[in-house]
């Protein structure tokens, strides 16, 4: 059967009156239903580009916020080894040292740093007294009263006015605060209170912060359990936080950011809000959003961001949707008058569809016009084509499509129109294009056109629909891909299956492998042998679970070089929360290491002559008497202190006096073996520590009394202290031990005792 014959049995079940207005029916009905699919799935696709553009600005908010705070616990830690490597510090060393540290350059949000130390009822009246004398004039303990035990904050820098109102204040009378400090004693760590008020802040609203803080001990022999640490802790490194300054910089302003400290739930633990419409109201609105749980020093603190209108608008188009919607509508309502038009012949049917036609061109919210294709002259405009430009419509009816263009626009146009007039297909898709409006000002159009005649003349009628929020949201997605490409932060976006589908220029300078070599392959190209598979288990055994990870991993870069980074890994979900990409942030933390480096040294070494301090003499005095040594040996304690030093010190100066000591440190070690310890206590005092010494007596007596006498000899000899002769003797005391048999402060005690009595003996003695 042939199609013809097919056609006439249909037309032939249909009455011909009734024709016309089917096929006008059938055409609203196929215009419609495309227009519908296409507007939803616009829709889609926008929701699902807001979701994965919030999800990438959330993950990097909270890398921020976690990586800033664990730069304030690495400066916490050093903090504690300079209290552990110095038997005490004073006001103007601790002030010293902190400038060093130039925490308001490059931690910012640190309101301060402080010392707080733990002083019994029994002694309270003489640590006021030493508090007094140390140049803190009013200084008291704070709030007053008798307790069994007092930790008031006896330094705090920089002593600004408002760092002053905390000088003597009883940190265990408050809860918080008590809290903390009794965790971090439990795990030895940095913990941080709940939610406060900082006594700097009182009287002010809404200035919440933390405190946070590290435990500092007295007595390092042996701190493996709570007991341990009970009994040697002398205080706590004590850090107020600002949550306002902390956050400062960190966020994007474009998103809404709550902080919780632990239940969002509960509106009492509100830390940080960055707006004044509150997370469940823009929820209401439909805003996009995104929750995250970290973890900070044994606390939970809930982060929970919404899309901002803002965001939005930078992010996707809504005009968009519109103009897929409105554009399809006002072409299917056009298309289906022309076949209304062209099925029915009669002209008083044609002039009545004219008559509608004039209506819903007028009237359409589109802005529309005819123009002649032969002179560009416009023929015919409507309301919100004059409302978009801003002419009256007898200014647009003297007026041709050029004068609407930008001049360096015009060749296009003549081109464009050339190619019109050519073409045998009525419909034309333009494109984007430039105009101008009356006052000036340019504007980006969609034009859509259908060339017909109009008035006996050849023409087209133009759909000119304003795009220019579209244009400008994607110039900001070009904007945001720059800042992918130029992040000084590592970046690579995978698939659900790791595969690499794009990685940034920082990731390639740090990794060494160019973008060829890496799309295709899997983050496994960078994988070095420092990580088991366990941690890896873990690793996705935390993105399966809350769909985030970050954590130090050793990666290695393609010319085999190891290197630390700071990894952060997002899983991002589609709509039916399955896994479509993960995105990973890698920071590079070779610095930070070599920074952590020198902060170890500061704690571990002392800083005028680079000899051992006194918390590593003890570290390895443990390492010694470990009973994991299952080996009995015999070591030597040699105590040497300088004859008469405070003299030289008194008439010619501390610098000389530094000299000296700088020295006196050279000649000792190298009077001993590597792998003795040379160690300064402070001020004149030395400690050389010798172990595996040959277990019979006698002969080890001959070994120390050789050293000994090699260092007595070499500290004679005449020093060159600028340009001075200068003579020096010493006193050393001697305490031989076994690894098995006695404690480190039993060892020290005794070598300190030996030293004392050699000195009474006089100058250049040995006991």
């Amino acid at each position: 059967m042939s199609f013809d014959t097919i056609k006439k049995n249909i037309l032939s079940l249909v009455n011909p009156l009734q024709i016309p207005l089917a096929l006008t029916c059938l055409v609203l009905i196929g215009g419609f239903s495309t227009t519908y699919m296409l507007w939803r799935k616009t829709q889609q696709q926008e929701a699902e580009h807001l979701h994965k553009a919030l999800e990438f600005s959330s993950t990097q908010i909270t890398n921020n916020i976690i990586n800033r705070v664990n730069n304030y616990m690495v400066v916490m830690r050093g903090i504690q080894g300079f209290m552990h490597g110095s038997e005490q510090v004073t006001k103007d060393e601790f002030r010293t040292y902190i400038q060093g540290l130039q925490l308001q350059q490059k931690l910012p949000g640190v309101q301060g740093v402080g010392l707080v130390k733990i002083v019994l009822h029994s002694e309270k009246d003489k640590h006021i007294t030493e508090m007094r004398h140390q140049g803190t004039d009013d200084y008291k303990i704070v709030p007053e009263g008798q307790r069994e035990r007092y930790a008031p904050i006896i330094m705090m820098e920089p002593l600004t006015k408002d760092n002053a109102k905390v000088i003597g204040l009883d940190t265990l009378t408050i809860p918080a605060a008590t809290s903390a400090m009794e965790q971090a004693l439990v795990i030895n760590d940095v913990t941080i209170t709940s939610k406060t008020t900082l006594i700097q802040d009182a009287g002010k609203n809404n200035a919440f912060g933390f405190v946070m803080y590290l435990p500092i001990y007295k007595n390092l022999t042996t701190l493996d359990t709570l007991h341990d640490r009970q009994v040697a802790l002398s205080g706590w490194v004590d850090v107020p936080f600002r949550i306002n300054d902390l956050i400062k910089g960190l966020q994007n302003p474009d998103i809404d950011l709550e902080i919780h400290d632990g239940n969002p739930q509960l509106a009492h633990m509100l830390m940080y809000h960055s707006d004044t419409k509150s997370h469940k109201e823009r929820l209401f609105e439909g805003r996009q959003q995104i929750s995250s749980v970290i973890e900070i020093g044994g606390r939970q603190w809930t982060l929970l961001m919404s899309a901002t209108p803002a965001f939005e608008a930078h992010t996707i188009s809504g005009h968009q949707t519109s103009l897929v919607g409105l554009t399809g509508i006002a072409l299917t309502l056009l298309l289906s008058l022309l076949t209304w038009l062209l099925s029915k012949g009669k002209e008083r049917i044609v002039q009545d569809s004219e008559a509608r036609y004039k209506l819903l061109f007028t009237a359409n919210p589109v802005p529309m016009w005819v123009y002649d294709i032969s002179t560009l002259a416009f023929i015919a405009v409507n309301n919100a084509a004059i409302k978009q430009y801003g002419y009256t419509n007898e200014e647009f009816i003297g007026m041709k499509i050029s004068d609407i263009r930008p001049k360096e626009d015009l060749p296009h146009l003549q081109e464009n129109i050339k190619k019109i007039a050519s073409q045998t297909n009525l419909y034309n898709q333009a494109g984007v294009w430039q105009h101008r409006k009356k006052d000036g000002s340019l504007i980006w159009v969609d034009i859509t056109g259908h060339t017909l005649t109009f008035e006996g003349r050849a023409a087209e009628i133009i759909l000119a629909q304003d795009v220019t929020a579209r244009i400008e949201a994607e110039q900001q997605l070009q904007i945001s891909a720059k800042v992918f490409e130029f992040s000084h932060e590592g970046l690579i976006i995978t698939d659900a299956n790791t595969i690499i589908l794009s990685a940034n220029r920082a990731y390639t300078k740090i990794s060494g492998y160019s973008l060829k070599e890496l799309i295709g392959k899997t983050p496994t190209l960078s994988k070095s042998k420092f990580q088991d598979e366990e941690f890896y288990k873990a690793m996705w055994a935390s993105l399966s679970h809350g769909n985030h990870w970050q954590g130090e991993i050793w990666n290695q870069r393609k010319n085999g070089e190891v290197y630390p980074v700071w990894l952060s890994i997002t899983a991002v979900t589609n709509e039916a929360g399955k896994v479509s990409n993960y995105i990973a942030s890698f920071s590079d933390i070779s610095e930070s290491k070599k920074a952590e480096e020198t902060i170890h040294n500061l704690a571990f070494y002392d800083a005028l002559t680079g000899l051992s301090n006194r918390q590593l003499l003890r570290e390895r005095l443990k390492q010694i008497m470990s009973p994991d040594l299952n080996q009995q040996h015999q070591g030597a304690i040699l105590h040497i202190d300088l004859d008469d030093f405070k003299s030289l010190n008194d008439t010619k100066g501390h610098d000389v006096g530094d000299q000296l000591l700088i020295e006196v440190a050279k000649r000792i070690r190298s009077c001993t073996y590597p792998d003795d310890i040379v160690a300064r206590l402070g001020s004149d005092e030395f400690i050389v520590m010798l172990d595996f010494l040959n277990m019979e007596r006698e002969q080890a007596i001959k070994e120390v009394e050789k050293i000994t006498e090699r260092i007595q000899n070499a500290i004679k000899q005449p020093f060159d202290l600028c340009g001075n002769e200068y003579h020096c003797t010493s006193c050393i005391g001697i305490n031989f031990f076994y690894n098995d048999q006695t404690s480190i402060e039993e060892i020290l005690r005794k070598a300190d005792a030996a030293m004392s009595q050699a000195k009474k003996s006089g100058r250049n003695k040995i006991h």
